[in-house]
């Protein structure tokens, strides 16, 4: 019996791993502090700190940043118009940015389509001077009810000027020019000649040959 149970004792004995007396490496501690700036069409403005144990981590990373924020503008387009950046560029510390694209808050827009208004979505590819292709979102508000070869009229009117004056500037140019909400203005004369309108918003930019 006595041998049996040594037997025992011997199969159930725990094996003991040796410590090697290496200490654990702190991946915080490899971990770099990085500046996140604008492009310069907003004057490369830093926008935010990020923290990476690897540049590559940071590449292609998107940022949504408000763009009151970066113009400083406190009017109704600006307050709710968040603008997207793309890492695309590390130099040092500071990671640089390029505009991929706009977006104004659906809520507002909500906020504007009343009853016994008309809203008007067109969708429309651009290219510009500089050989950038992006889709613009336009959103009109018409004062009241109006008929469906109206909305038709308004659709192409919008369409054939996104396209010419996208061709006569930059990207940069272009961007600037829809937030700073030029359209309505340089479109109200031919708008209104088709029915009253209430406004006139770009609200989404997506720019589709971004360089990454």
């Amino acid at each position: 019996m006595a041998k049996k149970k040594e037997k025992r004792k011997k199969a159930v004995r725990k094996i003991t791993v040796k410590k090697t007396g290496k200490a654990k490496t702190d991946k915080w501690k490899l971990k770099k502090d990085y500046t996140v700036v604008a492009p310069k069409l907003f004057e490369e403005k830093e926008i935010t700190g990020v923290v990476a144990t690897d540049e590559k981590q940071l590449l292609n990373r998107v940022i949504e940043y408000p763009y009151g924020n970066l113009s400083g503008k406190y009017d109704e387009l600006s307050m709710y118009t968040t603008v997207k950046l793309r890492i695309v560029e590390i130099k040092g510390k500071t990671a640089h940015t390029r505009i991929t694209g706009t977006a104004l808050a659906s809520g507002f827009l909500k906020t504007l389509a009343r009853r016994r208004r008309s809203v008007i979505n067109e969708f429309r590819d651009v290219k510009t001077k500089d050989n950038e292709i992006a889709k613009l979102k336009t959103t009109v508000f018409t004062q009241r009810k109006i008929s469906t070869s109206a909305k038709t009229a308004i659709r192409r009117i919008i369409s054939d000027y996104l396209v010419a004056k996208s061709a006569e500037m930059t990207l940069n140019e272009l961007i600037d020019y829809i937030l700073s909400n030029k359209l309505e203005k340089d479109t109200k004369k031919d708008l209104h000649k088709v029915a009253p309108i209430k406004k006139v918003f770009i609200h989404k930019i997506d720019v589709k040959n971004t360089v990454v």
